[in-house]
């Protein structure tokens, strides 16, 4: 608004002040159109790669897992999602993954004893523990 003003006061006999005026608000709506085509392209680009991420449970675990290696919980829900994918040997290796994690000193004693609990009875449910 305020070069709009402006303009007003610099051509104050009255000629040529509407082309003026309407190449600034041509040139504000132009860079607005601008700003907002390179926010829509952007905000495709991290659409599409959250969208390869979250496919399936598997996906996103396996992200999380590559994010997050030292998280117990995170590789206990990985070890879930692969059993569910029939995907066995993987399976059991990020369960065990899982439990020896839970030994880990930064891992919180609430979690510690869930995640633990967890590996243990889905690793006895695939035969690995009796």
């Amino acid at each position: 608004m305020a070069s709009i003003r402006l303009f007003r006061r610099v051509c104050a006999d009255g000629q040529h002040c509407s082309v003026r005026m309407a190449m600034v608000v041509s040139w504000r709506r132009r860079s607005a159109s601008v700003f907002a085509v390179g926010l829509l392209l952007c905000h495709a680009h991290l659409m599409r790669s959250a969208l390869e991420t979250w496919q399936s449970d598997l996906t996103v675990w396996r992200h999380a897992a590559d994010i997050a290696p030292f998280k117990p919980r995170v590789a206990l829900n990985y070890g879930v999602s692969l059993m569910q994918a029939k995907a066995y040997p993987q399976a059991v290796a990020q369960l065990i993954r899982a439990e020896r994690l839970t030994h880990a000193g930064h891992v919180p004693a609430w979690d510690r004893a869930i995640t633990r609990r967890a590996a243990v009875k889905n690793l006895t449910a695939l035969g690995v523990i009796r």
